[in-house]
């Protein structure tokens, strides 16, 4: 028979009305040691410590998220105040490239004209010597 069963054995033969006492004799490691008032406040206090720790982390991890939500909100507002310049350049850019369209437009015309005048005094030229 080994220890364990041993104990166990003894165990059930101690009357019910005794086997607090004689437990604590028997099998000291399995016995709970009662608190006290002390030891409950200890562990509150340790409880509330600790709670107060975790709030305060949270307290902190709110606080870099609203640092990092704010810096997201000004880089948003600079880059929109960018994005709204680069269209005004793009609406002027456009505006020159139709006059610069019209000018094209207007200097082809012109050389146009001349080259026909060139040839019309070309074929007059012509007549007349013929």
């Amino acid at each position: 028979m080994n220890k364990q069963q041993l104990h166990s054995l003894i165990a059930d033969l101690i009357p019910i009305t005794c086997q607090p006492f004689l437990s604590k004799i028997l099998f000291p490691q399995k016995v709970k040691k009662e608190k006290t008032a002390e030891e409950y406040l200890d562990g509150a206090l340790e409880i509330q410590k600790k709670s107060a720790d975790v709030i305060k982390s949270m307290h902190d991890r709110v606080s870099e998220t609203e640092k990092v939500g704010q810096n997201t909100y000004e880089q948003l507002v600079q880059d929109r105040e960018v994005m709204e310049n680069i269209n005004k350049d793009l609406g002027e850019i456009e505006t020159e490239l139709e006059m610069a369209k019209k000018q094209l437009k207007s200097i082809i015309v012109g050389l146009t004209r001349d080259k026909i005048c060139r040839c019309f005094m070309i074929l007059i030229l012509l007549a007349v010597v013929a």
